[in-house]
């Protein structure tokens, strides 16, 4: 049975992870790193503080907002994601991460779970294109950092 309809494989094409990887060879890096399927309805909470499940993987639908709360209670709006966007990567290399920020389903959502710490472990050593999705996971946090600073600079300038 296929877990994932062609629609929802359509987003795949553009995220980060399978650049200069074939289509045809993505079954082998949903083997690799566990994909699931799951749906949330907008307003629910991936992760956050306090949170027993923890997602990461790509949105395949709908949107999602990575936030956290200043220390006067307000939320701050990290990242909106959309289709096709990598989320929790960070997270599942370094679990306290998990604890510091919100995910939250805006619209109603599919994504495709992955355990990207499959990437660390020398188990994953014979899985094909593992160096390849590493290298672009690498890129897609280099990304993220580089809009995270840039945001976080704009934010201390409007104090």
């Amino acid at each position: 049975m296929k877990l994932f309809s062609d629609e929802e494989l359509e987003g795949l094409c553009g995220s980060s992870i399978f650049q200069a990887i074939p289509k045809e060879k993505y079954c082998h890096i949903f083997e690799c790193l566990k994909a699931n399927k799951a749906v949330f309805e907008g307003g629910s909470i991936l992760y956050g503080p306090g949170s027993s499940k923890k997602y990461a993987g790509i949105l395949l639908n709908g949107s999602m907002e990575e936030c956290l709360y200043d220390e006067e209670g307000g939320q701050v709006t990290l990242i909106r994601l959309q289709k096709g966007d990598v989320f929790g990567a960070e997270c599942s290399c370094s679990a306290e991460l998990f604890n510091q920020v919100y995910l939250r389903a805006l619209t109603r959502c599919c994504i495709m779970t992955l355990d990207f710490s499959v990437l660390l472990s020398e188990k994953t050593m014979t899985c094909p294109y593992r160096l390849q999705v590493t290298a672009n996971l690498l890129q897609e946090f280099a990304r993220q950092v580089t809009f995270l600073t840039t945001r976080i600079h704009i934010l201390s300038q409007k104090r």
